[in-house]
């Protein structure tokens, strides 16, 4: 008995770590352009505990920013097709688990509000 009830609390942690959210893609059109893009994000715990997230910004379906996030707000940089991509993302803890709110902006205009919960 002792060892089912250790391979389900193992089974769950592992599960925990692979957890992954996906923020629906929002359209973004740039002043000036015909054509839009749309703007996605990913989270995904890395740690069993809940403390650490790695956060991915794509831009049609490509990485453009990204990085680690744990309790503090965290600025996250890149680029996508030479234009400059900035991430501030905020986290909110309910007692349970982290949702991050994204800000993401590209060239220096706000392109998304992603909301990522892993």
């Amino acid at each position: 008995m002792k060892t089912t009830a250790s391979a389900i609390l193992a089974a769950a942690l592992l599960s925990a770590c692979a957890t992954v959210s996906n923020a629906p893609p929002q359209p973004y059109r740039a002043k000036g352009e015909s054509d839009a893009v749309m703007v996605s994000g990913t989270a995904r715990q890395t740690s069993a505990f809940f403390v650490t997230t790695e956060i991915d910004i794509l831009i049609n379906g490509a990485f453009a920013a990204g990085g680690t996030i744990e309790s503090a707000p965290a600025t996250f940089t890149g680029n996508h097709a030479g234009k400059p991509v900035i991430a501030d993302c905020a986290p909110s803890f309910n007692g349970y688990t982290y949702t991050y709110q994204c800000i993401v902006s590209i060239n220096g205009e706000r392109a998304a509000a992603l909301t990522l919960t892993p």
